[in-house]
């Protein structure tokens, strides 16, 4: 997660960026916790099923809900 964000940081200032990391298999906690310092998201894919799993608490928050995914009002950005 470390090498990852310095990479994105190292590529230049000119275009916003976000850190989002896609993997098949998961992340310890301390690199969950860099990932929420670091301001990036971080998913683990089911190859399965096709679907995202949020594995930090930044990726959890920017998730819609599964169970009633019309009750969470979306940013106007």
């Amino acid at each position: 997660m470390q090498r990852l964000n310095g990479l994105a940081a190292a590529a230049g200032e000119d275009l916003p960026k976000r850190l989002i990391v896609i993997t098949g298999a998961g992340l310890t906690r301390p690199a969950a916790d860099f990932a929420d310092k670091a301001k990036a998201y971080a998913f683990r894919l089911n190859q399965a099923t096709g679907r995202l799993a949020a594995l930090n608490s930044r990726a959890r928050e920017a998730f819609l809900p599964t169970e009633a995914p019309g009750a969470r009002e979306l940013e106007p950005w």
